[in-house]
């Protein structure tokens, strides 16, 4: 079956190894790695998160492009399904399991029992209990946003970069600042501050924008222009100067642009792309927890390949646990899916495992 002419492909590739490079954060936890070891993963999985902000710029532009309009109520409607549904259930979800853990295993720490009501709001509010999900409401803050960032369709790209630099500065002196005795900080109570990530998010989201502007060009030069710009990234890498941020957007654009130059060819990855928002909400803590224990039963759980074996393991069973889930009435509600995308979503995981591309519609999707 040829690719999908409708889909982003590469974009689905894109945000598969942006949600394996999730996973890999959070197994971590899991591992009994060298602190050297961690660090160094930890270095280069640093992308994963600003991959999905980028994504979802990418598509906002694209979505301007070919409607000429913004229905920015429909839209954050929309976004409000897709987003804010999925973290209520799944936050309330992980509150109770936390609260059954901490009644029935005796963790060293409690966030939920005997705490009180404000606790508990603050708690949900960072994520504490599974701390992916702060970015389901970041990145809503961030389209709640688009009365706005609708603007910079036409901008030319050297614009909208200016306004990328000018985010990350603003990010910078935010985080951290300390304001009538109180301090700004976008970690907090166990968790990640959703409304401070959305700060850090637009960034991102603004290059998505600016990426899909310069995207004729773009393509015509991918193969050289990744190669440019991974080299740069060694420099800065390896050389004396050291700059985090032109780093980090080094790493990220020579991904987009790698993955552009790649195009449809990298099927298995668009497969997982696909299926971003199942693993994102399903992998941690209950079915990472999971495949670490099962791991530690057969292995003595301290090499690098049985950190892999549990990275594959999660990502494995997250798949087939929504694949499952998704053949129940009304469950695609839970992952912020209308009944037809949901429909197209089991197709397209159930190729994916053949090794085929799905045939789904692309750029109306969200990105995760």
């Amino acid at each position: 079956m040829p690719p999908s002419k409708n889909r982003i492909q590469f974009l689905d590739s894109l945000r598969a190894i942006a949600i394996v490079m999730v996973v890999g954060q959070h197994a971590l936890g899991y591992s009994q790695l060298s602190p050297e070891v961690q660090t160094t993963i930890m270095y280069w999985f640093q992308i994963a998160v600003p991959i999905f902000f980028l994504v979802d710029g990418y598509l906002f532009s694209h979505r301007l492009e070919h409607t000429g309009k913004l229905d920015y109520c429909g839209y954050m409607q929309q976004s409000a399904t897709r987003l804010v549904v999925p973290w209520l259930f799944f936050s309330l979800l992980y509150l109770m399991t936390r609260l059954a853990y901490e009644a029935f295993g005796h963790p060293p720490d409690q966030i939920v029992l005997g705490r009180d009501i404000t606790y508990l709001l603050g708690v949900t509010w960072v994520g504490a209990p599974a701390v992916q999900l702060y970015f389901l409401l970041s990145l809503f803050f961030v389209r709640s946003l688009s009365f706005l960032t609708k603007y910079v369709q036409g901008v030319s790209p050297i614009v909208i970069l200016v306004a990328v630099i000018g985010l990350n500065v603003l990010w910078s002196y935010t985080n951290g600042m300390t304001v009538a005795g109180f301090q700004i900080k976008a970690n907090w109570g166990g968790g990640q501050d959703p409304l401070l990530h959305a700060v850090w998010g637009l960034q991102y989201y603004l290059l998505g924008c600016a990426l899909y502007a310069s995207n004729p060009w773009l393509s015509r030069y991918a193969k050289v222009l990744t190669a440019t710009v991974l080299a740069i990234l060694v420099v800065l890498y390896y050389g004396e100067y050291s700059s985090p941020a032109l780093t980090q957007y080094s790493y990220l654009c020579g991904f987009y642009l790698l993955l552009l130059a790649i195009g449809d060819r990298g099927r298995l990855l668009g497969g997982i792309g696909s299926s971003t928002m199942g693993i994102y909400l399903l992998h941690q803590p209950v079915v990472l927890k999971g495949a670490s224990f099962a791991t530690a039963l057969v292995f003595d759980n301290t090499g690098l390949w049985c950190y892999l074996l549990v990275v594959i393991g999660t990502l494995a069973c997250s798949i087939w646990i929504t694949r499952l889930l998704m053949k129940l009435p009304h469950a695609h509600h839970l992952f912020g899916e209308p009944s037809s995308v949901a429909v197209l979503g089991l197709v397209g995981i159930k190729l994916a495992s053949r090794n085929l591309s799905p045939e789904l519609p692309g750029g109306s999707l969200p990105p995760i």
